[in-house]
Parts: C-alpha cells; structure tokens; sequence
C-alpha cells in the first residue's frame, strides 16, 4: 500500500475585507539586499500610511523581515514559490518594488495566482524599482499574465492615489495608451521611399540571418529577456548559444602586452580612468586591463561565429570570476576601437560597431541589431546601446520619462566620443571584482529608441523618437564680440524640471578664474521633437539665474529662436551672417531676473512676518494696530 506524504505549507495567508497582502522582491545578491533595505522600508511606511488614512484599508505584510539577513526581500525562486503556496488564491496582493529585482522569484508564483495583483514601484532615483517594475511587468506579459501597474515618486500625488483607489475598488488598473500608434502594412508612412527602404532591409535580414551571440541567458531573473526560438526564427535573427566558460578560457589566452596596448590606445585618444589602489573599493589598472581582455575574446568569437551582434551575461557567473564586462561591451559597440587582430593577425571589423547586447536582452537584442543593419546600410553611425528608464514628472500635462544613459554606452553616443568618457569603478555590491564602466554626456540631436516583447511566438516592438538639445553657458559676453568676463557668482540658480539638464561645476558665491575656459555650465533640453526641445530650453533659460558676470544665456535663446536654427539650415559662420549685439538687451533681462528673485524674496519674507505677527498679536491685524 502506498503512503502519500507531502510537505505541509504552513497556516494559509489571507486577507479579510480592506485588507491587501504586501510582496517585495529583490536581488540574488544579499550585498543588494541590505543596501536597498532602507529605502524599501521608508516607502512601505508610506504605502502603510497612505492605505491606512486616506483609502481605509490594512496593509498585511506577508512575509517577515530577514533579522538575521539584514532585510525583507524575497531573494530566492524557491522563497518566493513557498510564500505563495501559502497565501489564498483570491487574497489581493501589492508587489512593491523600490530596487532592482530577479523577477523569477516570483513571476511563475504570481502568473498562477488568482487574485487581483499590482505591481507598484517608487521612482526616487536612489535604487532602480521603476526598472525593476518594468522588468516583472514584462515578464509576466511574456507569461501570458495580465497586471496592473502603478508608480509614483513619493506615494501622495493624485495620480498615485486615485489608481491605488481604482485598483482596490475593482481589482484592475489601466492607463491611457491613446498616444501609441498601430503599424500595420497600410500604415501611410510604410507607402513612402523611406518605408520601401526599411522593408527591404527586413526582407534582407529575414533571407540572410542576422545571428546573434549570447554568452549564457536569463540574465538576473529577466524571463522577459529570453524569446521563444520559434519568436527569433521567424524575424531572421537566429541565436548563437555560448558559454561563459569559454569566454574566460578565450580571455586568458589574450597576452599581457596585447591588453596594455588596448589600454594604452584609450588613454591615448583622451578616456579618463579613475584609478586607486584598493580593488576592493576602487577601480584599478589591472581590472580594466582584464576588460580589455574579454573585449578582445568578445570580438574574436564575433568574427569567428559570424555574428551580427554579441551580448555577455555577466552577472550569474562571471561576477565572481573576472572583472565587470561595461567598458568591454561599450568598447566593442563602437566603430571607433582599438584594432582588435584575430588570430590570424588580421584586424576585425575596422571602422565597424559589433553591437552589443548589454545582459543578453533579446528585447533590445531585436531593435539593437535591426538598427544596426538598417544604419550601416545607409552609410550612418550605426552604434545603439541600452537604456534605463529610471525617472519621470509630468510638463505640459503630459507625463514624461527620462532615459538614463547605460555604464556600457558606445563612445560615439558620448559628446567628446572616447575623449569625452570617463571609467569609474562599478559598484562593489554587485561588482565585487570591479572594472570601469564608462560614464560622459550625450550628444545632442535626434534619437530613435526602441524595446521589443513577445507574446506566445509574435514579436512586437515599440518604437519611439525624440530629440535633444545643447546649450553651452559661457561666461563670455554676446554684447562685446563674446569676451570672457571674470567676476564673483553674486546669484547663481540653474533651472529644474522634465526634461532638463545642467551639467556644472559652480556654486554661488564661487569666482569665475581668468585662466580657465569660460565655459559654466552645458545646459541639455529633450523632447519628442525639435520644436518642442527648442521651446524647453527657452523655458529653462528663462529659469536659469546667473548675477555678476556676463553670459551667452540670452544669445543661445536669441540663436535657438532663429528661423535659420529652427530649420537646420545654418553653418559655423551663423553668428557672422544673422547676429547683431542690438538684438540684445542684457541690462534689461538681467534686472528682470533680479526683480522677479526679489519678488519672490519679498513675498517669501513677507510670509513669514504675517505669520510671525498674526502670532504675536493673538490674531489681531497688525494694520489694525498700526492704525490704532
């Protein structure tokens, strides 16, 4: 007679009425963990406070805090699996993502769950939780699982406040997506010149094979990053499996010399390197010297497999073997490189970026290699990187996302190219054997970004466009045929907001130096396009206060409004053909500045007195008094 003894799960969790369960999840790393634990604490009080005093409703945690781990994350498949064999099929549950997270932890527990799920994640720049969100979203829309989502900085705007009460009243949330814009073979712009040319280049891809390379896949819990064969088949983008193993046999056989004269070539040509003498907490020569060597092995399998694109996994294995692979795949997405020769001697690829697929996300895998093709067919800068999506405000009524440049971004993204970059050391909580990543400002102009998802075998992509703007603020004066001026930064207040950038080094109250560059600051503006960018660095210039030296602020937004800029029609002798100092009336803007900060001082202050006097007086107005 057979016995049947199966593992009991424990007391079932549920939730009563105004009641909803909490999930969190994060990293495989416990470094991670206790790092990000903070900022997850501070946001499940908010989460707490909010249910409780504004939608009357209990937030029940559902798993304990970790005492003896330093935090409350989920950090295992097989934690995240057993929580969810306890917990009742119909009970509500809030998954509340504030760091990145392993979505495999719980995405196979949560695509069979019952019960209404949201997924909800804060933005406040610390640790990436909206990309963490995004990621399980992605995933379990891979699983054929349908979830709600929500994010909000701060847990207390309206909008955050009116979806929670949505999805607690009826158990979905959805947003508007009336902005997207289907694509289908009759859509107008696939019937134009520019159409035929993107159709022939699919046709070409389809019959060719655009191969791409992975060292390992299911990067850091990514399910959403892994496309069904049949998926990859069907497009012409077949996948090459390699193995990470073979990428460090590959690396130890690249000799000590080889690597300093890729080193050296960077150096040379203007990168900045970091450099300390603790590896452990610092970036070190040695470590960017083994970068180079997994650049090279990269390269030469690119060749050797014929690959269209190459993408390492990093994480899961060669975090623990070898240094941080960014400033390798960067490298090796550009076409300015170091002459990688293969075995043979003969050097690869020259002049050519082998695109590169940062975690071996076949989601930007597909758009990264597609573009690729399509570029370099034109004769156009071909490289493409991966971008995070991190923060987000609303400008104009409309919400608007910023994207985060990626440690492994191509130089030819980098304003200044490989001379414009600059190598850090890559955290030790998730890189414990360092390595540089690389770090500079974006070129301005026009932008296409792109992010591909499946569902079942069919490959769908988003596809979006924007533009951006630079504007360098030199302490240089537009009404004396640009001098340098010198002088004390008497007011300095750079603007803020959606889709604004000031990168600088002052302070208020800081000299501008005779002997140093004019340059202040690089003012940045993005938008969906041009016009848009253009009306945005206008407004931020507006918003940007400088007293106590002359500027080029009212000339750049002079120059931007101009008919020639608007249109692009315009050479390096522009200020010779269109400009005249009397366009300008510096005094007059400048003392508009100051007098609208002195209004806004004046009312700041006289806020304070009313309240100081309604204080003294028991309430009693102090005209009142006066006129008594």
């Amino acid at each position: 007679m057979l016995t049947l003894t199966l593992t009991d799960p424990g007391a079932t969790i549920t939730a009563g009425a105004h009641e909803v369960l909490l999930v969190t999840n994060a990293d495989l790393r416990e470094s991670a963990n206790v790092e990000c634990w903070p900022v997850q604490a501070k946001f499940e009080a908010k989460l707490e406070a909010g249910l409780r005093d504004r939608l009357a409703t209990t937030l029940i945690r559902a798993h304990p805090f970790k005492a003896d781990k330093g935090h409350g994350f989920i950090s295992s498949q097989r934690e995240g699996s057993d929580l969810f064999a306890r917990i009742d099929p119909k009970a509500p549950v809030i998954v509340l993502l504030t760091a990145w997270q392993y979505s495999h932890h719980l995405a196979n527990a949560l695509a069979l769950h019952p019960g209404p799920i949201l997924l909800l994640a804060n933005f406040d720049g610390t640790w990436p939780g909206l990309v963490g969100m995004l990621c399980m979203a992605g995933t379990l829309t891979s699983l054929g699982k349908p979830v709600s989502r929500l994010w909000s900085e701060n847990f207390d705007d309206a909008f955050f406040l009116r979806g929670l009460q949505t999805w607690l009243t009826t158990g979905w949330l959805k947003h508007d997506t009336h902005y997207l814009q289907r694509i289908d073979a009759n859509q107008g712009a696939l019937r134009t010149p520019a159409g035929d040319i993107g159709r022939r280049v699919g046709e070409y891809i389809v019959r060719h094979k655009e191969i791409i390379g992975l060292y390992d896949t299911f990067c850091m819990g990514m399910i959403n990053g892994v496309f069904p064969q049949q998926a990859l088949c069907d497009i012409g983008m077949p996948l090459e499996g390699l193995s990470q193993s073979a990428l460090l046999v590959e690396m130890a056989k690249v000799p000590e010399a080889l690597r300093e004269q890729c080193l050296q070539w960077y150096e040379q040509r203007g990168m900045r390197f970091e450099f300390g003498t603790d590896p452990a907490t610092e970036l070190t020569r040695p470590q960017v010297l083994e970068q180079c060597a997994m650049l090279i092995a990269m390269a030469r399998a690119a060749q050797r497999f014929g690959l269209s694109a190459v993408g390492v996994q990093y994480q899961q294995g060669l975090a623990g073997s070898c240094a941080a692979s960014d400033f390798a795949e960067g490298a090796i997405g550009s076409a300015e490189r170091f002459p990688i020769p293969d075995i043979d001697g003969a050097i690869i690829r020259p002049g050519q970026p082998i695109p590169c697929v940062n975690e071996v996300d076949m989601g930007t895998a597909i758009p990264q290699t597609m573009l690729w093709r399509l570029l370099s067919s034109l004769g156009l800068p071909a490289e493409t990187t991966l971008h995070d999506i991190r923060w987000g405000s609303e400008y104009d009524g409309r919400f608007v996302w910023d994207f985060e440049i990626s440690g492994s971004v191509p130089f030819g993204h980098l304003r200044g190219g490989i001379a414009g970059a600059t190598g850090y050391r890559q955290p030790p909580m998730y890189f414990p054997l360092g390595g540089a990543t690389i770090a500079g400002q974006c070129r301005q102009g026009r932008f296409i970004w792109a992010r591909a998802h499946y569902s079942g075998t069919r490959v769908i992509m988003h596809v979006g466009t924007g533009h951006a703007l630079e504007l360098r603020v030199c302490a240089e004066d537009p009404m004396n045929n640009f001098l340098p001026d010198t002088g004390k930064l008497e007011m300095y207040q750079p603007p803020k907001g959606p889709g604004v950038r000031v990168d600088d080094g002052y302070e208020e109250g800081m000299e501008i130096p005779v002997f140093y560059d004019s340059m202040i600051a690089k003012l940045v503006a993005y938008a969906p396009t041009r016009d848009e960018a253009i009306n945005r660095l206008c407004r931020a210039i507006d918003e940007y206060y400088i007293k106590g030296i002359q500027t080029t602020l009212q000339f750049g937004k002079w120059a931007v409004q101009t008919e020639p800029f608007r249109s692009g029609n315009f050479d390096t002798k522009f200020i010779e053909k269109y400009f005249k100092p009397e366009y300008l009336d510096s005094k007059d803007a400048d003392a508009e500045q100051v007098a609208a900060l002195l209004a806004a001082t004046i009312w700041e202050q006289d806020k304070k007195q009313t309240a100081t006097a309604a204080k003294a007086t028991n309430g009693v107005s102090k005209w009142k008094l006066n006129r008594a």
